[in-house]
């Protein structure tokens, strides 16, 4: 991965570009157009040109799990279990490069839920109702942040090790929660809440200690609304999605408190995932894990939350 820059995906109706961006909006290069068969895959840290995806057959409509290369040729990969879904959303990879984890629901009348499984295959297990995740990025770590529902009135933020499967709740905001982003340090995590306003919710971004805590605001916008964000290396800067009803789609890079705002890409085709690398040119996930088109099969729903 090169070094330092921002990843981020383009969908139109037929393919999804995979592209790359300087920090300061320089340099915008299209690294890969990935079929639309393709519902979302994530790179192994530890293996050179090995890739993880999920790829739906245009005869059958069957989704299944992968490891491949590049290609995303299904002739050539190895299935990872005998499972099929009918929704996948989101494809990671734990920082040892030893477990895959996703969310995906196996029927169109299953929840999404969180499920991990070995790199090398076998039986998935789920790990309970899951709308969107983010795994620790540090080595070592098996926790993952991740959205859920306590009720059905709302969503709240939660930090699981994904080893037992045991979760603490982290907020009680009453309202939605979605899009969790650890800081490389894995000691603070940023995602998207929703406000209400007059006019609807309004989703904004916030900050929490991993440990819990009390909630800092990142952005307080009233035409634009934050999602999906990530920290730069040593977390003093982000760069997130916003969307608003006119020319303010795209890509967006501040202080990662907020301040002195730049909007490096406008593009109403953006893809819900902005991924910053290292300076040794490490992501662990590539927007949402590569998260490309995620759908319920044969429909546009989205289970994203």
């Amino acid at each position: 991965m090169p070094a330092n820059k921002i990843f981020f995906t383009i969908s139109d109706v037929n393919d999804t570009l995979f592209r790359q961006i300087d920090p300061d909006g320089t340099g915008p290069l299209t690294l890969a157009t990935v079929p639309p068969s393709v519902i979302g895959a994530v790179p192994s840290p530890t293996v050179a040109n090995t890739w993880y995806f999920f790829e739906t057959d245009s005869t059958s409509g069957i989704t299944r799990l992968y490891r491949g290369d590049s290609t995303f040729n299904t002739g050539t990969a190895t299935v990872l279990t005998t499972s099929t879904f009918d929704l996948v959303d989101d494809i990671q990879i734990s920082a040892d490069g030893t477990t895959l984890l996703f969310t995906a629901a196996l029927t169109p009348s299953d929840p999404v839920n969180l499920y991990k499984i070995p790199v090398g295959g076998g039986t998935e297990t789920s790990l309970g109702q899951c709308g969107s995740f983010s795994v620790s990025p540090t080595t070592g770590s098996d926790d993952v942040a991740l959205s859920r529902d306590p009720d059905s009135t709302r969503s709240e933020l939660y930090v699981m090790d994904y080893i037992p499967g045991t979760a603490t709740i982290l907020t009680n905001l009453g309202r939605e929660v979605r899009d969790p982003a650890w800081n490389r340090a894995g000691t603070r995590i940023m995602f998207s809440r929703s406000l209400p306003l007059s006019t609807g919710d309004q989703f904004d971004l916030a900050s929490i200690s991993a440990t819990g805590g009390s909630i800092i605001s990142v952005t307080s916008t009233t035409t634009l609304n934050e999602y999906a964000p990530s920290y730069n290396e040593d977390a003093t800067r982000i760069a997130y999605v916003g969307t608003d009803d006119g020319t303010g789609t795209g890509l967006y890079v501040s202080d990662a408190g907020g301040g002195n705002r730049s909007f490096i890409v406008s593009d109403q085709s953006i893809g819900f995932g902005t991924y910053w690398s290292t300076s040794q040119g490490r992501s662990l996930r590539l927007p949402h894990g590569f998260r490309i088109k995620p759908k319920r099969v044969g429909s546009n729903r989205s289970p994203r939350r």
